[in-house]
């Protein structure tokens, strides 16, 4: 007991970490357990633009069934309003389109004469 007192009484500085250092291991180890969810943000991105054009795509080939049976109107406009706000296309009669190739946000989207929508390189 009075060697431990003794040791205490000395002043002597037991060797530890400083603030400065353990905020830098917990940095790393912040940066290392977020790397691997990095993807998952581009990945939702993605995730909504495909969602957007699938909604244009089901709005498309909506129009292209109405059109395919008997019906009055000759021309069917459909706007692409979740992905393109200011882009349409034209359904005729029959359920055909004319091939476009169209601006959306700066990609190239074409429309194909099946109403098939797919990225472009413009």
């Amino acid at each position: 007991m009075i060697i431990s007192a003794k040791c205490l009484n000395k002043k002597q500085h037991t060797s530890a970490f400083s603030l400065l250092e353990i905020l830098v291991v917990l940095l790393i180890i912040g940066i290392i357990l977020t790397i691997p969810r990095w993807p998952l943000v581009s990945q939702n991105l993605l995730n909504r633009v495909n969602n957007e054009m699938q909604i244009s795509q089901s709005k498309i080939d909506t129009a292209i069934i109405f059109q395919s049976g008997i019906n009055a109107k000759r021309v069917i406009k459909v706007d692409l309003e979740p992905f393109c706000s200011a882009q349409s296309i034209n359904v005729f009669l029959g359920g055909w389109l004319k091939p476009q190739l169209l601006e959306c946000g700066g990609k190239g989207v074409s429309v194909g004469a099946l109403g098939k929508m797919e990225f472009e390189s413009l």
